[in-house]
C-alpha cells in the first residue's frame, strides 16, 4: 500500500507540472464507467438463518448480468465535454440495419457497441474520433488510467497533431493500481453519475407496473438505456454541478482548490416547502419525483423519463 501512495504521490507531481502549461478548459481526464443493463442490490431483506433468500428481478437473467459501459470526459474548469459515449452489448458485436434503421437516437448520446458491452482499442480511437477530435480546438492534456486499449501513443498521433490539423493531445498516464487515488472521474464524478442512475431506476422498480410499460421504453431495452444516459449527461451538465466536477479534480490531488458543492441528492431530490407536489407539466399532477438541475422544474417520473425530459427542458 506505502507503494503504491508513493506512485500516485509521484504521479500528482508529474502532472501539476504538466497542467502548468494548460488552461483549465483544456486539462481533461476520461475514463469508462460500467452499468448493468439492470442495476439490482446486493442486499435483501430475510429472517436471520434461512437457507435460501429469493431476490427479485424484472427482467430475464443475461439482463441483470449483461453490462454496457459509458464514458465521459470532464475538464478541470468544471464541464462535461462533448456527448456521453456509450458501447451497447451486441450478440454478434455490431447492430443490424433493421436495429440501426429503427435506433432511438438522443442529441448529447454517442453510441457504439460490442460484443462484451466494453469498448476495445478501435473503439476508443473511435471515441478520441467522435468526441475529443470534435470538441478540442486548441492543444489539451489528457490524464488516462493504465488500461492497455488506450495508453499506445499512435492512437492519439493518428488523430491529433499537426498531421492531422487538429490540436496536439498530450496524455498523462495514472501508474497501476492508483487510480481510485488520482482519477478525478473515480474520486468523485463517476459516484454522483451511479446515484442518480440508482434513484431513477429504483423508482421505476416500486412504482412503475413493468406490464403496463410499452417493452421498448423499459430501462432494460435500447431505447431504455440510450434515454437513462442522455437525462443523466444532461442533469449533470447543468451549471449547477460545475463545482463538483471540479470538486472531483481536487479529491484526486490534482489541484490545491477545494471546492464546495451540492450532490445530485441535494439538487435534484431535495424539495423544499416552496416546491410542488405534483408535477408542474401542464395536465400533469402526477406525485413529483425530480427537480431538473437545468429548469428547476418539478417533474414525475413519467415526464422526465417517458417524455423524455432532455429534449422538453425549457433551459
Amino acid at each position: 500500500m506505502d507503494r503504491i501512495l508513493l506512485h500516485a504521490s509521484n504521479f500528482r507531481k508529474n502532472v501539476r507540472e504538466r497542467m502548468k502549461n494548460y488552461p483549465d478548459y483544456a486539462i481533461l481526464n476520461t475514463d469508462q464507467c460500467g452499468f448493468q443493463y439492470e442495476m439490482t442490490t446486493a442486499r435483501t431483506l430475510a429472517s436471520k438463518g434461512e437457507k435460501i433468500v429469493f431476490a427479485y428481478a424484472q427482467s430475464p437473467k443475461n439482463l441483470v448480468t449483461h453490462s454496457y459501459t459509458v464514458q465521459y470526459v470532464i475538464s478541470a474548469e468544471g464541464s462535461i465535454v462533448g456527448n456521453v459515449y456509450v458501447c451497447l452489448q451486441e450478440q454478434k458485436g455490431k447492430m443490424g440495419p433493421r436495429v440501426e434503421r429503427i435506433l432511438f437516437l438522443a442529441p448529447n448520446v454517442t453510441i457504439s457497441s460490442s460484443k462484451s458491452g466494453k469498448l476495445s482499442s478501435y473503439l476508443f480511437s473511435d471515441f478520441l474520433k467522435q468526441i475529443l477530435a470534435q470538441e478540442m480546438k486548441e492543444d489539451f492534456l489528457l490524464v488516462i488510467d493504465s488500461w492497455n486499449g488506450q495508453v499506445n501513443p499512435m492512437l492519439y498521433q493518428n488523430v491529433f497533431g499537426q498531421q492531422n490539423n487538429r490540436p496536439e493531445c498530450e496524455i498523462s498516464i495514472i501508474p497501476e493500481k492508483c487510480t481510485p487515488y488520482c482519477q478525478p472521474l473515480d474520486t468523485t464524478f463517476h459516484r454522483q453519475l451511479k446515484n442518480l442512475a440508482r434513484r431513477i431506476i429504483n423508482y421505476a422498480d416500486v412504482f412503475i407496473d413493468p406490464f403496463g410499460v410499452n417493452p421498448e421504453d423499459k430501462l432494460t431495452s435500447r431505447k431504455g438505456v440510450i434515454k437513462l444516459q442522455s437525462l443523466l449527461h444532461h442533469q449533470l451538465s447543468s451549471p449547477v454541478f460545475k463545482n463538483m466536477i471540479k470538486y472531483s479534480f481536487y479529491s484526486s490531488g490534482l489541484i490545491d482548490q477545494k471546492e464546495s458543492f451540492r450532490n445530485v441528492e441535494e439538487v435534484c431530490f431535495n424539495f423544499g416547502p416552496l416546491d410542488s407536489a405534483v408535477c408542474l407539466v401542464d395536465a400533469c399532477n402526477n406525485s413529483r419525483f425530480i427537480k431538473c438541475s437545468r429548469c428547476c422544474q418539478v417533474l414525475c417520473y413519467n415526464c422526465f423519463f417517458f417524455d423524455f425530459h432532455t429534449v422538453n427542458c425549457s433551459s
